[in-house]
């Protein structure tokens, strides 16, 4: 593979997939099976950002946010004539329950997924193209998932926050990094 357009709309959506079967594995989907009680989970691509969105929240969500990213690093010498490609993604695994210990047991699995401690899990995920019906790997690209944080969101006794940085380790010989300016074109 040489290029994935909006690689981060895939990341993303990699890494929400990942975490969206793991949790359903664990029974938070089901109000039958969900762990202390807990009202089934109602998993979302973000969080509401104003306090106000946030106040009407229903227990039961788990947003995965996916922050600012950063520039590409280069992980290898030569990495502009095909070498290994690195960018981090932050992520914000948001569990807002009915109450602290279920949120604190949701965001508990959440980091056991995404560190790989759960059954069939793995901090590294192939990255998935999502643009066709069946979703395919994309030969040369990975994810390792690292950096982990667990916070309690202020203010709210009821949610407690997971945070991991997704790692995206990839290749593309055919992409020059350094390129600058624009191609000689009429733009008009």
């Amino acid at each position: 593979m040489t290029y994935l357009r909006h690689a981060r709309r895939h990341v993303h959506q990699t890494v929400y997939k990942h975490v969206e079967h793991h949790i359903g594995v664990l029974g938070w989907l089901s109000d039958t099976t969900t762990p202390f009680s807990a009202p089934a989970v109602d998993v979302q691509g973000t969080m509401p950002e104003e306090y106000e969105e946030i106040k009407k929240l229903l227990p039961g969500r788990l947003g995965i946010t996916l922050g600012p990213v950063a520039d590409p690093k280069e992980e290898e010498m030569g990495a502009d004539s095909g070498g290994l490609w690195s960018i981090e993604y932050p992520f914000l695994f948001d569990c807002f329950m009915e109450n602290d210990s279920q949120a604190t047991a949701l965001a508990d699995d959440i980091f056991d997924i995404v560190s790989g401690r759960v059954t069939n899990t793995s901090r590294f995920l192939k990255v998935y193209d999502f643009t066709a019906s069946t979703p395919v790997a994309v030969s040369g690209w990975q994810i390792e998932m690292g950096d982990f944080v667990r916070a309690k969101a202020d203010g709210f006794k009821n949610w407690q926050i997971t945070k991991a940085t997704a790692t995206l380790y990839y290749t593309e010989p055919d992409v020059d990094h350094t390129a600058t300016g624009y191609p000689s074109a009429s733009w008009s």
